[in-house]
């Protein structure tokens, strides 16, 4: 998984936990982890499971408090939604995809997220 994150040192330590968090999950545990991350930085404490999954991704909670920076924190995992859904097109989803795990120095296909605070606003304001 590669980041490449311009932008406020909230926006890069969500962008860095991301990485981390996505290492030996399928793409449906993945769409799973994003949306239970987003529904923590909107309000939603995750359940005790849930948050075992997360590895330190519930740190991030705390920024909830300032919500002009929920978007710092959201916007990697924003971008690695809009890579989820393209990989889906690409890849229909078969047996051999559905099985597909991301894996640390494999050789398979990446996810390269790149999160940038300067996109264009129709893109930040779907976050």
């Amino acid at each position: 998984v590669g980041v490449q994150a311009v932008g406020c040192s909230i926006n890069h330590s969500s962008a860095s936990m991301l990485s981390e968090a996505l290492i030996g999950k399928t793409a449906d545990e993945i769409g799973q982890l994003a949306e239970i991350f987003r529904n923590m930085m909107t309000g939603a404490d995750p359940s005790p499971d849930e948050a075992a999954g997360m590895v330190d991704l519930p740190n991030l909670s705390g920024v909830r408090q300032y919500p002009v920076r929920i978007k710092c924190a959201l916007l990697s995992w924003s971008a690695l939604e809009d890579a989820l859904s393209e990989y889906r097109s690409v890849f229909p989803q078969t047996r051999e995809h559905s099985n597909f795990r991301l894996q640390e120095g494999a050789n398979r296909t990446q996810f390269k997220i790149s999160c940038h605070t300067l996109l264009p606003f129709r893109s930040l304001s779907s976050i």
